[in-house]
């Protein structure tokens, strides 16, 4: 743990969390529009019609966790690729297997600005 004599007074900065609050709503926002654009993708899986759809998204996918939601593209994505030819086993994997580990890493990228508190290195030999 750091001690008080190694903290930097030159380096705190009093606005510095209200200077951080337009980026971490941005983040924030624009991943709740990716995450629309998914249940809309998902949706239309099911049905054609737009009514139909958003009745979906707003019944059953504004209910469905991030992970859920997932887990939801990657059987629609494993599906259509196996109509399409590709023979799922073991060695194979999923043809998909990078995006949606991409997904998963968004997501995680996304809850970090959600849920945890913006913290202010004030210590250079700990901060570098």
């Amino acid at each position: 743990m750091a001690d008080l004599k190694d903290f930097d007074p030159d380096c705190f900065e009093p606005d510095y969390e209200e200077r951080t609050y337009p980026v971490r709503g941005k983040i924030i926002a624009h991943f709740a529009m990716f995450e629309k654009n998914i249940e809309a993708l998902l949706a239309a899986e099911f049905s054609p019609d737009g009514a139909e759809r958003r009745k979906m998204q707003n019944i059953v996918f504004d209910r469905m966790t991030f992970e859920s939601k997932r887990t939801s593209v990657k059987t629609v994505l494993l599906n259509r690729a196996i109509e399409e030819g590709f023979v799922a086993s073991k060695k194979n994997g999923n043809p998909h297997k990078k995006l949606l580990d991409e997904l998963s890493y968004l997501n995680s990228i996304r809850n970090q600005f959600a849920h945890y508190p913006t913290i202010q290195a004030t210590n250079k030999l700990e901060f570098s």
